[in-house]
């Protein structure tokens, strides 16, 4: 199928489709042409910078520190790549102190809403230190540098399945919309 539509009313209307549709179900609908295919990660980054752009937070949950002692940084929203059907978390706010954490999540909603979770292990920073390391499990693939000294680490980027963001999503929208 081929559609003769603009692109910005093409986007129009997948905005309003999403409105009224959940993440997951918006997604099939690029098999409708390969225009709406390529605008379908516009109207969805669209949808999250409008309604998501504050609120993903990256927690530090640390062995050694008491509880409630934890660490929480605001990061900025994912970036959809609908080829790869996946959410890229980039710019992460400064490098970790140390490498004696475990885990670290992501959340949207400050806290509330988990996303994705992670857990870095000491040996690795003792064999790759000075290098960058690609750990990956089915929902996502994360990029860490391990620097040189004082256990310090540097998330690179942090990719999520869109299967877990939208489900993210969609429970706080459905919590949000019930309130």
């Amino acid at each position: 199928m081929y559609s003769v539509l603009p692109n910005e009313l093409v986007l129009n209307i997948l905005r309003y489709v999403l409105e009224g549709t959940s993440f997951d179900d918006f997604k099939k609908l690029r098999r409708t042409c390969k225009q709406w295919n390529d605008l379908i990660a516009v109207a969805i980054n669209d949808e999250i910078s409008k309604f998501f752009e504050h609120g993903w937070r990256i927690c530090i949950f640390s062995s050694y520190q008491p509880p409630g002692q934890d660490v929480a940084y605001e990061i900025s929203h994912p970036i959809y790549n609908n080829l790869k059907g996946e959410f890229v978390f980039t710019k992460f706010p400064t490098d970790y102190k140390s490498i004696l954490y475990w885990p670290l999540e992501i959340w949207l909603n400050y806290d509330k809403f988990y996303v994705s979770s992670f857990s870095i292990k000491y040996d690795d920073y003792l064999i790759k230190k000075g290098n960058v390391i690609n750990y990956n499990d089915q929902f996502w693939n994360i990029s860490v540098e391990f620097l040189e000294k004082d256990f310090k680490f540097k998330i690179i980027d942090w990719k999520v399945k869109d299967e877990k963001i939208f489900k993210a999503l969609t429970v706080y929208l459905n919590v949000c919309l019930n309130v």
